[in-house]
């Protein structure tokens, strides 16, 4: 069972191999009708903003979250490389929906991997984990407190790491659109095609 927590999609518990995306600062998400029938995924009727958050990517270089990025969508997600499963299944649907998607397509995407393990591993680990999952991926560190920060912002559940070192999380990536907004998230269990798809539109909206 995929180890991170449970909450609210669409004014429904949605079990997704014990995982689901949670609420939004503590209120359901629910999807604007015409807008959530252009995707798979759940479109946040109530966007909220990219964290204006500096870290350090792995190169040992400052990268800020909102203004760094250069491409009109960013997707977010919070993981890290010793989870022993949600993570790697995540990414690896995420790099098999990226197979789907033209070059051009792929372009206008940065994804942005937070590695919420702050107090453990280090850059090296992240770049060769995340190199394991596909090319271009940003690997992200900063401290307890920014990833804190973060996942309150974005309505990430994460928890202390247990006595096994297993952090439970949730597991949503998260869509954001040129003006920084996250619009849309999707759940581990999305099909890669169905993924490809949602993020094929987003792109299109953004340009």
């Amino acid at each position: 069972m995929a180890r991170c927590l449970v909450g609210l999609v669409v004014l429904a518990v949605v079990m997704v191999t014990g995982c689901a995306a949670p609420s939004v600062a503590g209120q359901a998400i629910a999807p604007k009708a015409d807008e959530a029938d252009a995707y798979h995924g759940t479109w946040l009727d109530q966007p909220f903003t990219m964290p204006d958050v500096a870290l350090t990517d792995t190169a040992e270089l400052p990268y800020n979250l909102r203004t760094s990025p250069t491409t009109p969508v960013s997707l977010l997600y919070l993981g890290y490389p010793d989870c022993p499963d949600v993570c790697n299944s995540t990414l690896g649907g995420l790099a098999g929906a990226f197979d789907g998607l033209s070059p051009d397509v792929r372009d206008d995407i940065t994804v942005l991997v937070v590695d919420i393990d702050a107090d453990r591993g280090s850059s090296k680990q992240l770049k060769r984990w995340l190199a394991g999952h596909g090319e271009g991926f940003v690997g992200l560190r900063g401290t307890s407190g920014q990833i804190r920060e973060i996942a309150d912002a974005v309505g990430v559940e994460m928890h202390e790491p247990g006595p096994d070192g297993v952090i439970l999380h949730s597991a949503q990536i998260i869509g954001f659109d040129r003006h920084h907004r996250a619009t849309v998230l999707w759940t581990p269990d999305l099909p890669a095609d169905a993924l490809a798809a949602d993020l094929q539109t987003l792109v299109a909206a953004q340009r």
